[in-house]
């Protein structure tokens, strides 16, 4: 593909079909910028990944970033000649850690995985062209900048150039941005009490809004999310112990759910979004298909997947695969039950059950067990809890997302998808919200609300947001007594069974 110019005029976005290709083609050759903000904060590259690294980003830059492509690029937009060389390297890092954590479940890029970046890197170009990258790049360090201001109002210079607060993984000052986005009339130092604040303008405003409703509307935003469902998760080591401790009934709920969906010996099951095989295990249904059976838990997160097959020790009724609902890794009709316990509202839902369908054989059973939504008001200590979670969703306009389905809707869903004979069962449960630091770390973690949250503040405030969730949790906690944070939890059994069976 050829170079097309796309930034004119003293403009750092300028939106196009171009543009838009450039980025799903990003996506589509397995590229990311800024994993960081996905919940990894603990990178680590060996001396010779990092070698590797920065000698393709100098070969790269030094073989393409030239004239005339400068000014097919940018236009007459302010650039230094390193701005090539910034944007590889940044992009190679990014996407390395992207590379590992989805292997690993954590940043620790080797030589291989700085390789397989490169690769792909590489790929792009002759898709795209280098100019697109440089693209792609701008766009999302507008929206990771501006978004910066946007949060903190005004940032001191110094921090800002060192990226402190929002891009804490660059490697070198971001000083040739700043002077551009004040050339450019986007951004603007003032001095207060001696001390100098890089601060946005109303331009610099709009900017940030174009880009970030570009990234959005390409799938940018939806993959990042992605990477924070996954590598959040993968870094919750204490999965099983805030569920039982929250909420008491879990084990016997889980339990219950086999005895409804009639699970049996010599069934194969598929168990979507498994965890650390809470319900293969704890809830029983290895134990119910027995040693003749068999039963295949899938996750996204590699770290919850390493903790189901500890506790499988080796056993041969168990598989644990990597994969997300919506697109599952098996053939059509594979499994007598395809069943999730609390996860559809994490995916698109009805394309995560589309896909349940069509691994589940003629006549075998999809199923739902999860808590649905409780009409009326909200406590007011959760409330003061999680105001500044709410607070921010507000200021954001960002949308409700994972909340657990209303009563019958899953119902309702099942029999969109073509599934009969559905039934549900009404369970009474309820959660006790004692330690509510742990539960912050959890539900910062775990819930699409608060990674949808995470996902659009800078860096450095997702933990000033754990910070002062902890801090108000505490307070609760002090002027609470457990049963008044104990909140009913009522939850539905559902399932149906796919057609083609026997009648």
């Amino acid at each position: 593909m050829s170079d097309v110019v796309t930034v004119r005029g003293g403009a750092t976005i300028a939106d196009s079909a171009e543009l838009r290709a450039d980025v799903r083609t990003f996506l589509d050759c397995g590229l990311m910028l800024g994993p960081w903000l996905a919940g990894l904060e603990q990178e680590r590259f060996s001396f010779d990944s990092q070698e590797l690294l920065a000698e393709a980003a100098e070969g790269l830059a030094a073989a393409y970033w030239q004239e005339p492509l400068i000014t097919a690029t940018i236009g007459d937009m302010p650039a230094t000649t390193t701005l090539g060389r910034r944007g590889v390297r940044e992009i190679l890092d990014s996407t390395a850690a992207t590379i590992a954590s989805g292997r690993l479940g954590r940043i620790r890029v080797d030589r291989a995985i700085a390789q397989e970046a490169v690769r792909r890197m590489e790929a792009f170009i002759t898709a795209a062209g280098f100019g697109a990258l440089i693209r792609v790049y701008l766009l999302v360090v507008t929206a990771k900048n501006h978004g910066a201001l946007r949060y903190y109002k005004e940032i001191p210079e110094d921090e800002f150039i060192r990226c402190v607060r929002h891009r804490p993984w660059m490697r070198e000052s971001i000083e040739p941005e700043l002077m551009r986005d004040i050339a450019l009339r986007e951004m603007r130092l003032v001095v207060r009490n001696g001390r100098r604040f890089v601060t946005d303008t109303a331009r610099g405003r709009r900017s940030y809004e174009e880009a970030r409703r570009i990234l959005e509307e390409t799938g940018f935003v939806r993959e990042r999310l992605e990477l924070l469902r996954a590598s959040s998760y993968s870094a919750l080591e204490n999965y099983d112990e805030v569920i039982f401790s929250t909420v008491p009934l879990e084990r016997s709920w889980r339990r219950g759910f086999n005895d409804f969906m009639g699970l049996r010996a010599g069934q194969s099951v598929l168990d979507v979004g498994c965890g650390p095989a809470s319900q293969a295990f704890e809830g029983g249904a290895l134990a119910a298909v027995g040693p003749s059976g068999h039963l295949t838990g899938l996750d996204p997160a590699v770290g919850m997947l390493e903790r189901a097959r500890a506790k499988a020790s080796g056993n041969p009724a168990a598989t644990f695969v990597q994969g997300v609902a919506e697109q599952l890794p098996f053939a059509d009709a594979s499994f007598d039950v395809t069943l999730d316990v609390s996860a559809l509202q994490m995916t698109d839902i009805d394309r995560a059950i589309a896909e349940m369908v069509r691994v589940t054989r003629p006549g075998g059973l999809v199923a739902h067990a999860g808590a649905y939504r409780v009409p009326g008001p909200t406590p007011t200590w959760v409330l003061r809890w999680l105001a500044p979670v709410i607070e921010i969703a507000r200021r954001y306009r960002l949308p409700p997302a994972g909340l657990p389905p209303e009563a019958g809707e899953m119902a309702r869903r099942l029999a969109a998808a073509g599934l009969r004979n559905v039934r549900v069962a009404v369970q009474e449960n309820t959660a006790a919200f004692a330690d509510l630091e742990q539960i912050t770390r959890y539900l910062l973690s775990s819930e699409l609300a608060f990674y949808q949250v995470l996902e659009v503040i800078p860096f450095a405030a997702r933990r000033e947001l754990h910070t002062e969730l902890v801090r108000r949790g505490r307070e609760i906690a002090a002027e609470t007594d457990l049963a008044e944070r104990t909140l009913p939890t009522p939850t539905e059994y559902v399932c149906g069974e796919v057609p083609g069976g026997p009648a």
